[in-house]
């Protein structure tokens, strides 16, 4: 397997990835980089949200094995491979769309905002840095709240579910490699600002959350990823 793949690879990728959202309920995870116009996504559910139905769980788990299969087939073969993953990924795509048009996004979207906002982050990679853990802060609430998120992604990558995030993590490290923070140009002093900014002006995303983020913990997310 390569170490890494150079991103500018998902220069070629953007046509059939171009969805975005998070929601606790279906998620559409997505890396984006402006810079190079690339951009990939990963779509995955949650159990609870008042949006929740059969069909965004049933769209929302389908583009997850399509997505999660052609980023293992793509970390192992290389870009190239790409290329017969086209089907998939556009379909992948379709069912995101199909699963995001009746969520709504959550908690790592709109933690994302500030890092897009002021250091004008790409939206998608703004999301890929509080993912994880977003879901591990949910977890630490309630201990089987991940329970169907995890059993999907540890079946998807053919590990236990308890190395469910680790294995996902890096799997998307191969792919495009998460930064911290203060490499974008956050400041430590920001970290409050921040906090207080998501709180005042993003309460429509975090009330479509699995589960309520306190003040906090969003603190303690954005000084954990610092």
């Amino acid at each position: 397997m390569r170490d890494s793949i150079d991103a500018s690879m998902f220069d070629r990728l953007s046509l059939f990835l171009f969805l975005f959202f998070q929601a606790e309920v279906g998620i559409l995870f997505f890396f984006s980089s402006r810079r190079r116009h690339t951009r990939f996504a990963l779509v995955s559910w949650a159990r609870r949200c008042v949006k929740r139905q059969a069909y965004t769980r049933m769209f929302s788990a389908e583009a997850i094995r399509l997505l999660l299969h052609g980023f293992q087939v793509i970390a192992k073969e290389g870009e190239d491979a790409r290329m017969r993953l086209l089907g998939d990924f556009m379909q992948a795509s379709n069912f995101a769309g199909i699963a995001f048009g009746n969520t709504g996004t959550g908690a790592v979207h709109a933690l994302s905002y500030p890092l897009s906002g002021i250091y004008h982050v790409t939206h998608g990679e703004a999301n890929y840095q509080f993912f994880t853990a977003v879901f591990q802060t949910y977890e630490a609430r309630e201990k089987y709240s991940e329970y169907d998120i995890k059993k999907l992604f540890s079946e998807a990558l053919s590990c236990s579910m308890e190395d469910a995030f680790t294995c996902m993590e890096t799997l998307f490290s191969t792919l495009l490699a998460r930064k911290p923070l203060h490499e974008y140009g956050m400041k430590e002093s920001e970290i409050k600002g921040f906090t207080d900014s998501v709180i005042e002006s993003q309460q429509r995303l975090l009330s479509n959350s699995a589960i309520p983020l306190s003040r906090d913990e969003i603190h303690s997310i954005y000084k954990a990823l610092f």
